[in-house]
């Protein structure tokens, strides 16, 4: 039989991208590529993923290794999904294996262990080499090598296997088995679904009609840009609609955990068990069992958060984005993917149709749709004739003035009373948890800092500590000062304990929730608290920006931002841009039914133009004053960003890498001739310079989007030769 070679991707940080490996099984080709198998690279066994299979190989036959076991009785990954991992090996310059590893979820995945075997009880006089000898007899003459050495403790087992295989005593082996295929009752789409459509109103017609057509078609892609409360969530379920009744399936990506019961709760009702559940929530067995439903064509609709786009559907026609305009959709681990960039490459690659959704879209999605990249469908109205919220600007500096030094203005706390007075439901958002953002000592200044991170420690009343919210450093709070031993201890600052304590003290009788990462740790938190929102069980919802966008509460008539300026304060180049969809979103949270909503936002810098045009609800505004200032300054869409980040332990080690790769890059860009089309910010500490005990230094390149291929390659590969390095593209994150 004429030999046979695997290209097997492994999920490795560096090295080749495939590995070529004997086959040995009489399988057709067809029923590798794509099969999970089981190799050995360099003594290491690791699972891998069949990406080809050739008829030849680059060394000899006899220096190549056989796929020591083959997963899966069929191939996991379709050829439209190993197309999908090729290009994003290219796109994002990541391992091919990391690419396909990310597709999978976790409990499909391989368990290897080593195994030792007795071949001869052979006499030894050396007390280890006995101890080894009896342990394998009494286990029948074969052990797991972690099992081995529980039971032979000591320091030297290793060297002393080795010899005894060496004499022929013992022998390795491998086994392979799968994970645990837990399938967890998990049912929180298996409802029966009643297939009632609403009539749509004329503008979302106008929106259907063009989905449905593209989707028939089998391409497209649509940005939908419509006003919060104007339906936006009907149009998808049309079209979904659609889209199943001519034999196709379709995903929904919702950028936040707190979105997905709402958005399946929707679903469900339309759609009944044909809808599967995906997002981090889930355990693993949950995921799981999820994911053969999709592959196993069980499931017709995905709702899930980013992870979701690599759903197994094997008849993709419709991928829709909610919030579109969500970091949340770039990862910022290996392989550091954009879901919009990877939803839309699946979609020209299965022959599916794009749709971006959102109230406030991202620059770079409304810049492609104004240059025709996509076709823009607007929805500038709420469904039924209702009005937007009227939204108040208050000037706190005009407030401290009068001599109110709370954090709530007089026109907020009288607003507020209201609603209660009325019986009507409020909200109040502050986008940063905790009580106080700081402590201080009032007689030296000392912040009290997280010794591990360069950020002071936020006080959580609740458990009486301060606490790091990157690396999770806890202390209690300091009765004296660490440096001067002063008890004139002060907190500074607010967060989402504070207004909720504080909520509560001034309105005794209101049933007060606070919604934030702190209260949805346990499971089903989240839709815990959002039901008691909806069966009017709380009059005040406080919370950070889980709250702000996609949830629809007939009931909240009022929202108070209370501390607009958060997001602008953060040295982003996105910061503008973030403020003005946080308050736009979170003021479209009021009146959405029959009575009409108000919006009070609180801010010490009213005449920005991003609160300007927030207030006014007026999207284009904001858009003409800031993709001026992203042209000006050469930010993205009229660059490509490319954030190096260099950290480790040794503050003088990060420095010097730093500096030696700029230089690197100073010479390459000069020998390319590229001076005038890449811009080197830095080297210079990032704005966060110590996280999790490493120091972190950053290089920026503002890259002409003309040239960003032509250079990407070579820019990865000085990074590469870094081993405090690593490089991103285009990153929601400049901290």
């Amino acid at each position: 039989m004429k030999p046979r070679f695997a290209s097997v991707a492994l999920n490795v940080p560096a090295g080749s991208d495939t590995y070529s490996y004997k086959i040995v099984d009489d399988i057709s080709d067809d029923m590798l590529i794509g099969r999970r198998a089981v190799v050995m690279l360099g003594n290491r066994l690791m699972e891998g993923y069949i990406v080809d299979i050739t008829d030849h190989a680059d060394i000899e036959e006899d220096k190549i290794k056989p796929v020591e076991a083959l997963l899966d009785k069929e191939p996991i990954f379709t050829k439209a999904m190993l197309e999908l991992a090729f290009w994003m090996k290219e796109q994002y310059l990541c391992p091919l294996g990391a690419a396909l590893a990310c597709m999978l979820p976790p409990g499909v995945k391989a368990r290897i262990q080593k195994m030792i075997v007795l071949l001869n009880e052979a006499d030894v006089i050396d007390n280890t080499k006995s101890l080894i000898i009896n342990a394998l007899r009494d286990n029948k003459g074969r052990m797991a090598l972690n099992a081995l050495k529980k039971v032979v403790p000591v320091k030297n087992i290793s060297s002393v296997l080795a010899e005894l295989e060496r004499d022929g005593v013992i022998a390795y082996e491998y086994t392979v088995k799968e994970s645990v295929r837990i399938k967890d009752s998990y049912n929180e789409a298996a409802v029966s679904g009643s297939i009632s459509t609403v009539r749509p109103v004329q503008q979302q017609l106008q929106a259907i009609t063009a989905i449905n057509k593209a989707v028939d078609e089998g391409e497209g892609a649509f940005l939908l840009h419509g006003v919060t409360g104007s339906g936006k969530t009907e149009v998808y379920l049309q079209a979904i609609q659609h889209a199943m009744d001519i034999g196709k399936d379709a995903i929904v990506l919702v950028p936040e955990i707190s979105l997905t019961p709402q958005m399946v709760a929707l679903f469900t009702a339309r759609f009944g068990s044909s809808v599967a559940v995906w997002h981090s929530r889930l355990s693993m067995g949950e995921k799981y069992a999820q994911w053969w439903r999709i592959k196993n064509g069980q499931a017709q609709v995905v709702v899930g958060a980013r992870s979701a786009v690599f759903a197994p559907v094997q008849r993709l026609g419709l991928i829709v984005l909610d919030e579109e305009q969500e970091s949340s959709y770039k990862s910022d681990m290996t392989p550091k993917y954009d879901a919009r960039e990877v939803a839309k490459r699946r979609c020209d690659i299965e022959a599916g149709v794009l749709v971006l959704g959102s109230a406030t879209p991202s620059l770079e999605t409304y810049y492609a749709a104004g240059k025709g990249d996509m076709r823009l469908l607007v929805m500038p109205d709420r469904i039924n004739g209702k009005p937007l919220p009227h939204v108040d600007i208050v000037d706190m500096r005009q407030e401290i003035a009068y001599g109110n030094k709370s954090i709530f203005s007089r026109k907020l706390l009288k607003a507020v009373a209201y609603n209660l007075k009325a019986g009507q439901q409020s909200i109040l958002f502050m986008n940063r948890r905790g009580f106080s953002t700081f402590v201080s000592c009032r007689n030296c200044g000392l912040v009290m800092k997280c010794p591990h991170c360069d950020i002071s420690l936020v006080y959580h009343s609740d458990k009486g500590q301060l606490q790091c919210h990157y690396c999770g450093y806890k202390i209690a709070v300091p009765k004296v000062c660490p440096k001067c031993k002063s008890p004139y201890i002060r907190y500074f600052g607010a967060g989402t304990q504070r207004i909720e304590h504080d909520v509560k003290q001034i309105f005794p009788h209101a049933r007060v929730v606070r919604m934030d990462t702190d209260t949805v740790t346990k499971k089903n938190a989240h839709r815990d608290i959002l039901r008691l929102v909806w069966r009017h069980e709380v009059d005040i919802l406080v919370g950070t920006q889980m709250i702000a966008k996609g949830l629809d509460f007939p009931e909240v008539t009022l929202v108070g931002v209370v501390a607009a300026d958060t997001a602008l304060n953060i040295p982003d180049f996105r910061s503008a841009e973030d403020t003005f969809q946080l308050v736009t979103q979170v003021a479209g949270r009021a009146g959405r039914a029959a009575k009409p909503g108000m919006v009070i936002v609180q801010t010490y810098q009213p005449e920005h133009y991003s609160l300007q045009a927030a207030v006014k609800h007026d999207y284009e505004s904001f858009y003409r004053q800031e993709i001026e200032i992203r042209e000006r300054l050469k930010y993205p869409p009229f660059s490509n960003i490319v954030k190096i980040s260099l950290s480790g332990k040794h503050l003088p080690d990060i420095i010097k890498a730093a500096e030696d790769m700029a230089g690197e890059l100073h010479c390459y860009l000069n020998n390319m001739c590229y001076n005038n089309d890449v811009e080197i910010l830095g080297p210079s500490p990032a704005p966060m310079e110590k996280i999790k005990d490493e120091y972190r230094w950053q290089i920026i390149l503002k890259v002409d989007v003309h040239i960003m291929d032509d250079i990407k390659y070579d820019i990865k590969r000085m990074v590469d030769r870094y081993s405090c390095a690593s490089m991103d593209i285009n990153p929601y994150s400049m901290l």
